[in-house]
């Protein structure tokens, strides 16, 4: 009661354990919600399904995307991943930037082992919002599964983020692993600039130094991590 007390029209209500018994009872109000394992919870408006309701609505207003989004939920709840994909696919190629419902898409790319789909719908979020730092790590990954390399993703969250010193780190070391320390060198110098305190940052230039047999480079910096302690 508390949570439905911002809503002013007069509904019914029931909350049924079953979903066995969910069409009958669920007939007798305006809303009914079932219980049952995960993914077999139903919501019922008076008294239909909610997904039957939403189809309809669908077949009246094909374009409506509110719809989309809502029925695509539903199939989410109900653990209907093909069916959740189908509307997530509709509601992508009305041109949404709804950013959660296309995350929900990609993610669902992924457990069928979508990868490169799962990449352009990421891709397609940074386009909408270049600076969503955890779209950028989440493609990275992909990219690392996939056996792809994710080096401009790397580069692109430490550039839209410097002063951060994980993302800095992460960038320094790909570029260490592909062989490019002195820009590995820079991105770790930019950053100490901004992390004095950080003994992470202080060990990955260390080490770039020393791949670089700029050993006198490494000491000095070892020995300013050393001070700080």
């Amino acid at each position: 009661e508390k949570r439905l007390a911002h809503i002013t029209k007069p509904i019914t209500l029931s909350i049924i354990g079953c979903v066995v018994n969910g069409p009958g009872e669920a007939a007798m109000t305006d809303v009914g919600i079932t219980g049952g394992r995960k993914g077999s919870n139903m919501l019922y408006l008076s008294g239909v399904q909610s997904e039957k309701v939403l189809t309809k609505g669908l077949n009246e207003l094909p374009e409506n995307t509110t719809l989309m989004t809502r029925l695509a939920y539903a199939y989410k709840k109900q653990g209907k991943i093909d069916e959740m994909i189908i509307e997530y696919e509709r509601l992508m190629d009305s041109g949404s930037d709804d950013i959660d419902s296309l995350r929900d898409l990609a993610s669902a790319y992924g457990k069928q082992g979508r990868v490169d789909e799962q990449i352009s719908v990421l891709k397609k979020i940074l386009n909408i919002d270049p600076n969503n730092s955890s779209v950028q790590s989440e493609l990275a990954r992909v990219y690392e599964d996939s056996g792809e390399d994710p080096l401009e993703i790397f580069k692109a969250r430490f550039e839209d983020n410097p002063e951060n010193a994980s993302y800095a780190v992460e960038y320094a070391e790909k570029l260490i692993s592909n062989g490019d320390t002195d820009d590995a060198i820079d991105v770790l110098e930019n950053t100490l600039s901004y992390n004095r305190d950080n003994s992470m940052v202080y060990m990955s230039l260390s080490k770039a130094y020393n791949e670089n047999a700029d050993f006198e480079e490494a000491i000095e910096i070892l020995e300013e991590l050393f001070n700080l302690d």
